[in-house]
């Protein structure tokens, strides 16, 4: 079972549509977060939502699937407090990625991958139980993309005390983004100085949490440990970053 799901054809019409830009609209990329990259057209909540004629909900739920794919990108426009008392609102921009027109040129629409049956508990490989995991930490989120049935496949993957180490960690990260939001305006990626101070730790304890829970799943069906980030031994410190014990460490066998 790959996640996230295949593309749909509607969803595949709304990246043509913000493929397509804004033809007197350019932006640099470097205006949001920082990033560095050439100049991109990009098109507004509004705009692609007249595009393609999908409700708030459905549009959202489909910009969450293809941003999560990274076929494509976005940003908030924040205004400022003047412009603010003049009655002005945020704003959600939203562009094409290179992977995403690489999906374009090689992903017609009468070709799209059909999305295949979610396998049983003893049918697993490895890849599974990291779906299983993706899928269900994405059930948590506040704006999750992930279709109902697919979390509660998730669910009946991950044992009881994995799904609560993965619940904890949300948590974490939600409490987090609730104050980085309070003190910042936003949400993401941080600037350096403060931003890292309030944002890094939590994310480095929370993705340890999720990786070891990943790990014992993965024993317990007899796979092998899951892949680790390329800074493990150095940016998350071998796993060692001052969490408490697992719940199953404390418990003298399964």
């Amino acid at each position: 079972m790959a996640y996230p799901p295949p593309v749909t054809t509607e969803e595949r019409t709304l990246l043509e549509v913000i493929a397509r830009g804004h033809p007197q609209r350019t932006m640099n990329v470097r205006t949001f977060g920082g990033a560095s990259g050439p100049s991109i057209n990009a098109l507004e909540w509004n705009e692609v939502q007249i595009g393609v004629g999908l409700t708030d909900s459905e549009l959202g739920d489909s910009i969450a699937h293809l941003v999560a794919g990274n076929l494509i990108d976005s940003a908030r426009e924040i205004p400022g407090l003047l412009a603010r008392l003049r009655g002005a609102e945020e704003k959600y921009y939203f562009w094409i990625t290179p992977l995403g027109r690489k999906f374009l040129s090689e992903s017609p629409a009468d070709v799209l991958p059909q999305v295949s049956a979610a396998p049983a508990r003893g049918e697993l490989k490895p890849p599974d139980i990291d779906d299983a995991v993706r899928i269900y930490e994405n059930s948590l989120s506040a704006t999750p993309y992930v279709k109902p049935e697919d979390a509660a496949w998730a669910g009946t993957i991950l044992d009881d005390d994995i799904r609560a180490e993965l619940e904890e960690a949300a948590r974490e990260l939600e409490v987090m983004w609730l104050a980085f939001e309070r003190m910042f305006g936003h949400r993401g990626p941080a600037k350096i100085g403060r931003e890292t101070e309030i944002r890094d730790p939590v994310v480095k304890r929370t993705t340890v949490r999720m990786l070891r829970a990943k790990d014992e799943q993965c024993r317990r069906f007899g796979f092998p440990p899951a892949p680790k980030p390329g800074a493990w031994l150095t940016h998350y410190q071998g796993g060692d970053v001052g969490l408490e014990a697992a719940p199953w460490e404390n418990e003298s066998s399964r």
